[in-house]
């Protein structure tokens, strides 16, 4: 199978991979839910810093110009709430984690390039993140459930105020409801957060079983 961080654009009709992403848009426009994709990769530490790198460079490029704005605002906020999240974490070498100020890796190689997931998110229109993470940081997620809990919470925090920032309820402190169409379960804040803390935990405890692969 192809890796799908890797693909040409005529590998995307046989990827269970890409058709994913398709089925994940179409569920979610059944009821009018709005969707957004966070890839999480991981890097190799580097010497002078330890940045997180946001690559949202798919949607600077892809999106139409009336949605710059929102893209903007959608990268500000998820690295305000990411430093948030960060504030508390021990140095690292007397480096501080922090969320870089330009990506490193941005997630898009070029129209004609290989296309990442991400960029794969963004040509079929849901708004997409790459999360390059150094070792480090990850290390401190598997170790540290509390920080592992800010990092969670400040993912579900930029989802609802990209998308509910404006509605009364939200502004007056009541709960948020998205209905998922398969359960007909009522989704708050609270489950929101309760599931991607799973996912993520999840991913620790694969990360705790495969210590022994060498990082890329």
């Amino acid at each position: 199978m192809t890796d799908p961080n890797y693909m040409m654009p005529h590998e995307f009709k046989d990827s269970a991979w890409h058709q994913s992403l398709k089925k994940f848009k179409k569920h979610f426009e059944r009821t009018n839910t709005p969707i957004m994709h966070i890839d999480i990769h991981g890097k190799k530490n580097r010497k002078n810093n330890m940045d997180i790198d946001l690559g949202v460079r798919a949607m600077e490029v892809l999106f139409e110009d009336d949605k710059q704005a929102f893209v903007d605002y959608f990268h500000n906020i998820l690295a305000v709430n990411l430093s948030e999240a960060l504030e508390d974490c021990p140095l690292y070498k007397l480096m501080p984690f922090r969320i870089a100020p330009e990506a490193e890796l941005n997630g898009y190689w070029g129209p004609n390039g290989i296309h990442t997931f991400t960029h794969q998110s963004v040509i079929n229109g849901i708004p997409a993140c790459q999360f390059e993470i150094p070792m480090a940081i990850r290390h401190q997620l598997m170790v540290d459930d509390s920080f592992l809990d800010r990092f969670a919470k400040a993912i579900v925090t930029t989802y609802l105020q990209i998308y509910f920032h404006d509605r009364p309820s939200l502004r007056e402190g009541k709960q948020v409801v998205i209905r998922d169409c398969r359960s007909n379960e009522d989704y708050t804040p609270r489950l929101l957060e309760k599931e991607l803390s799973h996912l993520i935990l999840a991913k620790k405890m694969y990360e705790q079983s495969h210590r022994h692969l060498k990082p890329i």
